[in-house]
């Protein structure tokens, strides 16, 4: 798969949809952004995006929504911005700074959906993050519904690189000279999933090349059989 063949052979959202794109700056909203946008150039989409600024990284917090701010201008992509004081919602609440941070983003993003007439709220989750998603809830104990993972259209949800490694959003950023911001944050193994990107991914490659791949097809396996 690469940029001039599959890549450029993706066709995302339905004709006529209203998409709002959450876009963190990082390489994978930003792969999304761009390909939603070529989509919204060919009137296949309406397309609006979305940033939310955590409060957890200070001054490097805001230089991505910044960044964010700047690539939306450069498409002509309707920018919207929220922010919040994580931490401080973590305390109040008696959650984990992870969980926070998600229950914000998405009330954020559902409220951006709902005042713009979205139909639906476009994800980067790709196929590395449905592995990681699947190992995560086998080791918690899940059922079958568990060890589906993500679904590429979930409620309003919408994940559109769901089946498309992370390598290959790379390499599609590069051959289109696209930048990005990176997250330090995402390489601490503070949380489960982390310590099983960071950690437990990399050894199960080196023993199964193609594990990503084969974690994401019992994923489907396992949709199909709980929804018969």
């Amino acid at each position: 798969m690469g940029y001039n063949t599959s890549m450029m052979e993706l066709y995302l959202g339905r004709e006529g949809e209203r998409v709002l794109a959450a876009v963190s700056g990082g390489a994978d909203s930003v792969a999304l952004l761009r390909l939603l946008a070529r989509e919204a150039e060919g009137g296949r989409i309406a397309l609006y995006a979305a940033h939310f600024e955590h409060g957890i990284r200070g001054e490097d917090s805001q230089r991505d929504a910044a960044f964010v701010e700047a690539l939306c201008a450069r498409f002509d992509v309707p920018f919207s911005l929220g922010s919040a004081d994580v931490p401080a919602l973590a305390r109040s609440g008696g959650v984990g700074l992870e969980t926070a941070a998600r229950d914000a983003r998405y009330a954020f993003l559902r409220a951006e959906k709902a005042r713009l007439g979205c139909d639906c709220i476009a994800l980067a989750h790709h196929l590395d993050d449905q592995a990681e998603t699947v190992l995560m809830h086998l080791m918690r104990g899940s059922s079958l519904k568990g060890a589906g993972g993500m679904e590429e259209r979930q409620g309003d949800l919408y994940r559109p690189l769901l089946g498309i490694p992370k390598a290959e959003l790379l390499k599609y950023l590069g051959e289109i000279g696209q930048d990005y911001r990176e997250d330090a944050t995402n390489g601490r193994p503070d949380n489960p999933r982390n310590i099983i990107r960071a950690m437990a991914m990399p050894h199960l490659k080196r023993a199964y090349p193609g594990a990503a791949e084969a974690l994401s097809r019992f994923a489907r396996w396992a949709r199909r059989d709980e929804e018969y």
